[in-house]
């Protein structure tokens, strides 16, 4: 008889879940939710019926997967700037945070003690993301509205540090952006950003939302993929949420 094979998982207990569901990360690792009144033994056995499915799904990011990339704060690191590669350059001149300078392609910070540096660089990607949301949410919001209304808009755009997603939209129309998205190459931005405009109109991720946002950008799921499979390398620090 052949031996069952058994997965491992992480298993979280939430409140407000009322089904067990079941999620493959990048990097291969289990994670398991399920509501409180759910077993053990049940879990096990609704992870047992699954394990082909699961098995597929580490196969296909063992081929993609690239591990984070967690960065120095030493003069002459590299950090990613809009899908470039920018090292960091030491300024006694800088007056105030740092700043990514774009004529001469280098992010410029003051001297300051290493341990404060993550949270200052945090702040030179919150400049660039709001820069480029500045000159480039105008164009987007024309392209979504040709497809639904030219007065949709979000009630605001807010930018923060978030180590598992790249973008939300809550139900009234506010849109947050993560800072390391804005290591990413602009079309990859650009992706997550018509993603969250397209939640404006249909805040869930049902059939309907996925044939507009197809409509719209017909290669989101390649860029889609892109973006996962550069995710590791877009972490500027260990994940922390702000």
């Amino acid at each position: 008889m052949k031996k069952k094979e058994h997965v491992q998982y992480q298993l979280r207990i939430s409140k407000r879940r009322k089904t067990v569901s079941i999620k493959v990360t990048p990097s291969g690792t289990v994670v398991v939710s399920a509501p409180p009144w759910i077993n053990t033994r049940e879990i096990e056995q609704i992870v047992a019926a699954r394990t082909p499915w699961i098995r597929k799904h580490q196969q296909q990011f063992a081929k993609i997967y690239r591990p984070p990339i967690y960065r120095t704060y030493q003069e002459g690191s590299c950090f990613p700037v809009l899908g470039q590669e920018v090292p960091l350059v030491i300024d006694d001149l800088l007056k105030g945070p740092p700043v990514y300078d774009q004529q001469h392609n280098m992010i410029r910070m003051r001297p300051i003690p290493a341990e404060k540096r993550p949270a200052a660089l945090r702040e030179c990607y919150r400049s660039v993301g709001k820069r480029y949301v500045g000159e480039v949410l105008p164009r987007l919001l024309y392209i979504v509205g040709r497809y639904v209304s030219p007065q949709l808009s979000p009630k605001e755009v807010t930018l923060r540090s978030m180590s598992r997603r790249w973008g939300s939209c809550s139900h009234d129309g506010r849109i947050t952006l993560s800072l390391r998205l804005f290591g990413a190459p602009t079309q990859l931005v650009d992706y997550v950003m018509i993603h969250e405009l397209v939640h404006l109109y249909h805040p869930h991720h049902q059939r309907s939302f996925y044939k507009l946002l197809e409509e719209i950008l017909p290669d989101w799921r390649e860029r889609s993929n892109q973006l996962r499979q550069i995710s590791g390398s877009l972490m500027i620090e260990p994940p922390l949420d702000l």
